[in-house]
Formats: structure tokens, sequence, C-alpha cells
């Protein structure tokens, strides 16, 4: 399918380009499994999903996640990951009904870490550095400080960067200020304590998704989800499902092995910088941080119904008053 969308051309030729330079061969499996729709991601956690599909030209990675929502209007992709709550307010907000969310991805990979402070007490006056204000991580964030820990945010000094990688940057002590608190996500967490060494030990202060599961009975807390267009789905349903199979296996593998699912990522290549291009980290990153299932991954059937899923979290999120979405925005 011939993309359409010029703002992606550039950064999917150099993709495309890096996946040449790939090791990995071309499939044996028969074309119905071996179907890979036009895809587009962003960088990072969420392609964890496609961990065996690093030499596949159909695959684009933006760095850009801003740029995604524009996918969803336009034609060229057939299959879309983004923000799961965000994706189904746009075609909420878009009245697209030619996309439907498939699965969810990714369920919380983000962190509260300090370098000086070992715990966070309620009253105390204290600086966090953090990214993304109001998105629904921030909003998770503070939702629990307030509801189970009992902790004023107007006691918090919190300062928002750019993005994630400039808290990172001054984890490590390279911005242009030290604060007591860092929210974080993974994999960026892992690099920069790699970064500072043994001898600058990061305190885990709060994991997000294991105290809302605390909170909250939930599993995970939507985050990254898979869309696909539904009149490319219809007209070729048995490449797609074999394509979610590959999706569910990688997630799997993943979590429960994740030696052997770096080493689809060293299939491809066994050049760090090449995998980093590809996936947003490293083989041997992917493997430290899985230990724990720091990317968030979902585990295929933990969530039984998606739907049911993001519904629950948005009234516990925001009320009574939220706006729930219906089926028709699910496959």
């Amino acid at each position: 399918m011939i993309k359409q969308m010029p703002f992606l051309l550039l950064a999917s030729f150099l993709l495309l380009s890096c996946a040449g330079e790939g090791e990995g061969s071309s499939s044996s499996l028969p074309p119905e499994e071996d179907f890979v729709p036009a895809l587009l991601t962003p960088s990072g956690a969420p392609t964890v999903a496609f961990l065996d599909m690093g030499d596949r030209e159909e695959w684009d990675v933006e760095s850009q996640t801003t740029r995604i929502p524009a996918a969803f209007l336009a034609p060229g992709y057939d299959a879309i990951v983004f923000d799961g709550v965000n994706g189904l307010r746009n075609l909420v907000k878009n009245e697209n009904e030619d996309f439907v969310l498939a699965r969810w991805l990714t369920g919380g990979n983000f962190h509260l870490v300090s370098r000086t402070e070992e715990s966070l007490v309620p009253g105390e006056k204290k600086t966090v550095f953090s990214f993304n204000e109001g998105a629904l991580p921030d909003l998770v964030f503070k939702h629990l400080l307030a509801e189970e820990l009992g902790i004023d945010v107007v006691d918090l000094s919190i300062e928002y960067g750019s993005g994630v990688q400039e808290v990172a940057t001054a984890l490590q002590g390279k911005g242009e200020r030290s604060y007591d608190y860092y929210f974080i996500a993974e994999p960026a967490l892992t690099a920069a304590r790699n970064a500072l060494g043994e001898e600058s030990p990061v305190h885990e202060i709060y994991d997000l998704r294991a105290e809302w599961e605390k909170a909250t009975g939930s599993p995970a807390i939507p985050q990254a989800a898979l869309f696909l267009r539904k009149s490319a789905y219809e007209e070729e349903q048995e490449g797609f499902l074999s394509f979610l199979e590959r999706v569910d296996r990688n997630l799997t593998l993943a979590i429960e092995d994740p030696e052997e699912a770096a080493g689809l990522m060293e299939d491809y290549s066994e050049d760090p910088a090449l995998q980093q291009g590809r996936w947003g980290y490293s083989a041997s990153t992917l493997r430290e941080v899985q230990e724990e299932n720091g990317l968030g991954a979902i585990l295929p059937g933990e969530i039984e119904d998606g739907r049911e899923f993001v519904n629950s979290f948005l009234q516990e999120l925001e009320g009574e008053g939220a706006s729930l979405f219906g089926e028709s925005l699910f496959l």
C-alpha cells in the first residue's frame, strides 16, 4: 500500500535503510502466517510487541509521537499503535468508524525514583521533575498520591521537562538543577541507572502500575494499544488474525523469556545501534529491563475485556462523570 503521509517519508526511509542492513533472513512461513499490515508505531516500550518484525518493510517507527494521530485520518496505515485512551477519544471526536482497538500492549512502565530520598512522606515540601503534564500517567500519579498516600500535591513542587529523556538527563546530574524525586519511564530509567553505576544508587520510591493494582485490583494501566483499520481487517481477516497471534507471542515471550526475546532482536542485527534505531532500545537493555517486565508489557489473556478494562479505569480516575467508550470501538 502506498503511504500518503509526507511527514513520515524521511523517517520511514531512514528506518528501512537501517532495516536493510539487518542480518535477519526472510521468513519461510506461509503467506497468511507471515502477513504484516502497513504498521506505524512509536519508538520505545510498545515495540516489544514486534520483536520478530525488525526486518519488515511494512513497519514504520515514528520517534515524534505527536505525529501519529494524523495517521488515523489518512490512507496508508492499516495498523497503528498509540496511547489507547487518547486514540479512542480521537476516534470519537473525529467520528472515525474505520478503526478499532484490537489489543492493549503495555500497561504501565512509570516510576518515581530518587537519588537522595528513600520514601515519600506526607507533609514534606519536596521537588519532583516529571514529563507530559496532564497525560494519563501524570493524572494517575497525582490521583494515587491523594487517594492512597494522603499526599497533597501542593506539597510537591512538580516541574515538567520536554520528555522522558530530559528527566533521565536530570537524574544523572546533567541537567540545570537537581530534584528530590524524578518521575520517569522505562527503558530510560535503566539506561540512567547504568550510566550512574553502582556507586550512585537510584532508589525506587513508587512503581505506578504496582500501586494502581494495589489500589484498584486492575492488573494494568491503559497505555499503548494496537488499532486496526476495519476495512482492511475485513478484506484480509486470516492474515490479521495471524498477525495478532504474532503480537501475542512477542508479548508473552518478552515477559516469560527475555533472553529468547532479545534473541529475536539479534536475529535482525547484532549491532546495538541498529537495534536502538529499530525498537528504541537494544537487546541488552531488553534483557535487563524485562527481568521484572520493566517495559510494562501486558500478558495476553490478562485483560479479559478490553472495553471494560479502559472504562473501569476512567470511572476510577474521573468518577461518575467519565465519558465511556462503546462496543463498536473494539475488535
